[in-house]
């Protein structure tokens, strides 16, 4: 099976073979896919991370072989939790940009190493403690604050109410699936919002009962998700409040804890 890896800053991920088809989610740098597909100028993938499949372009992508792609899977990883930084491939002027959730390899200071190409970092990438992962769950989300609000999105250029958790949780080392009515199977229930902390996830339903939105609870009546653009809103047993318009937007289903 051949696999390949994104050495852009992201690559959009689609459900048909087709720049006019709907974007259902991103790969950002250093994340690496198995292809399960191909057509002449698009492959169908299977992403690493979280098992999303989708359709991207040849053009944007680096194949590698079973080696590179056990190699990466086993060296040493960093997932940046700046909302941006750059980097510069050796011996190149031209940088680009590193996105929160992107991955690095065998870090180094101020260089990391892909397939034994170097990259240097123009930014000091702080270090991620693991230790109190609720905490870098919040402070992640709060960094991307005011990002607009983009279908099938993942990083600080436009970003989902899922894929703002996604991230979120990347960044602490805790995997979570893509999609919010994924995501509410993670974890463990909380009985309400008085017995919830900070750092907790809510799942929102529609007329249907269905899962349609998620966030992350950062005081005991305030919720960062995205809507609109990322954003902190107040939150009650019955939903979110949009302190903006003055009403109840989303229907309160659960309340989950993964840490």
């Amino acid at each position: 099976m051949q696999k390949g890896i994104c050495l852009l800053t992201f690559v959009p991920v689609r459900k048909s073979p087709s720049e006019a088809s709907e974007m259902v989610t991103q790969i950002l740098f250093g994340e690496i896919f198995n292809v399960t597909d191909e057509q002449p100028q698009w492959v169908l993938v299977e992403l690493d991370y979280d098992g999303y499949i989708g359709w991207i372009d040849k053009k944007q992508i680096k194949f590698i072989d079973d080696y590179g792609f056990t190699s990466l899977n086993n060296a040493e990883q960093s997932v940046v939790s700046l909302p941006f930084c750059n980097y510069r491939e050796e011996n190149s002027e031209e940088t680009m940009n590193l996105l929160c959730g992107s991955t690095i390899y065998n870090p180094d200071g101020k260089y990391f190493l892909v397939l034994n190409k170097k990259y240097y970092l123009n930014n000091d990438l702080p270090k991620t403690l693991k230790d109190n992962p609720q905490k870098i769950i919040v402070d992640t989300a709060m960094q991307l604050l005011n990002t607009p609000y983009l279908w099938g999105g993942r990083s600080a250029f436009g970003i989902d109410c899922s894929g703002l958790v996604q991230t979120a949780c990347k960044v602490a080392g805790i995997k979570m699936p893509r999609d919010a009515s994924q995501q509410v199977w993670q974890g463990t229930t909380i009985n309400s919002l008085d017995d919830s902390v900070i750092g907790d996830f809510l799942f929102f339903e529609n007329d249907k009962c269905k899962i349609v939105h998620t966030g992350i609870l950062i005081t005991e009546n305030k919720i960062i998700h995205a809507s609109g653009s990322v954003r902190i809103d107040s939150i009650d047993q019955q939903g979110i409040f949009n302190n903006d318009i003055q009403k109840y937007t989303h229907k309160l289903k659960i309340i989950k804890r993964v840490v």
